[in-house]
């Protein structure tokens, strides 16, 4: 379908499989099927409301780009980071072949066993974090075949630079590795994990430190559980158990003060019936005194 096209005065031009953007007048939209499709520039949702007209706005995770500029028209939140960029520039000024990653990305930490020969199975565990204060743990068992024998052990670190939230990778994915171990060695790898939900992948790459004998390439698909929380949540159990800790020891603090005070008025009793002769009563006071005198000893207090 072919829409009449409004030059503008611009001679810049920016161009995707669906439309054209450049820096003058806003296009409109060169072919569509469907304007109920939420998503177009770079796999982020429009936001036509913003200026009533198609592909003008596009709401990215954290920020509005604005097609008609090709800019952002809020502050990147990690400005401060990359003085060497402008705040407000889209892709470091790369809008043909730069991807946003809005300073954003999920990293993994992980330990990691193989055995392959041929037909390969790893596991991988380990923490998962992200820029936006998630904080996980990650379980990731994998299967496949290449070329390629042995077995190995050790650990490494992955990074998604298009992930932004660390459950973006929970589910299916794939990779392809090679590997080089004699006794020690490094291996690494290409992944993606799949959002089947939204038709996204987010790639990744694996480098890994290991002890064994391995050496080939394969490729694997993987299943990813990932536990998740905060930073905040993590901060919050832990203050609760300070603070527990805190009651516990005021607690220990009072319980010593209150048998301390017992512990004095029973001594006193019992001086005072050795005073009177009665000494019956002073050796069951004396007995009650000794009792406490030794679970204080006991509890330390």
């Amino acid at each position: 379908m072919q829409n009449n096209i409004n030059t503008g005065t611009a001679v810049t031009y920016y161009a995707d499989d669906i439309r054209v953007y450049y820096t003058g007048t806003v296009t409109e939209t060169l072919c569509t099927d469907d304007n109920s499709y939420r998503y177009g520039f770079q796999a982020q949702e429009k936001d036509n409301e913003l200026y009533g007209t198609e592909g003008t706005a596009y709401a990215f995770e954290y920020r509005i780009h604005d097609a008609r500029l090709g800019r952002f028209f809020s502050v990147d939140p990690y400005s401060s980071k990359f003085p060497w960029n402008s705040s407000y520039a889209f892709s470091e000024n790369r809008l043909l072949d730069g991807v946003e990653l809005e300073g954003r990305e999920v990293i993994l930490i992980h330990g990691d066993a193989r055995f392959s020969a041929y037909v390969t199975g790893s596991v991988s565990t380990g923490l998962a974090l992200d820029f936006q204060g998630n904080v996980g743990w990650f379980l990731s068992p994998s299967f496949g075949a290449g070329v390629i024998g042995g077995w190995s052990a050790g650990g490494g670190i992955s990074v998604y630079p298009t992930a932004r939230n660390i459950n973006q990778l929970s589910g299916w994915g794939a990779s392809a590795y090679v590997s080089g171990i004699f006794g020690y060695g490094l291996s690494f790898s290409y992944d993606v994990a799949m959002d089947i939900d939204n038709l996204k992948g987010y790639w990744g790459l694996t480098g890994s430190f290991g002890a064994g004998e391995e050496v080939g390439a394969a490729g694997e698909v993987s299943y990813t559980w990932i536990f998740s929380t905060t930073w905040k949540d993590v901060g919050s159990f832990f203050e609760k158990y300070i603070d527990r800790i805190k009651e516990y020891r005021e607690t220990l603090t009072t319980l010593e003060y209150g048998l301390g005070v017992y512990s004095d008025f029973l001594n006193m009793q019992a001086i005072n019936y050795e005073k009177t002769d009665n000494q019956e009563k002073a050796n069951e006071f004396r007995k009650q005194y000794d009792v406490v005198s030794n679970i204080r000893k006991e509890k330390k207090c």
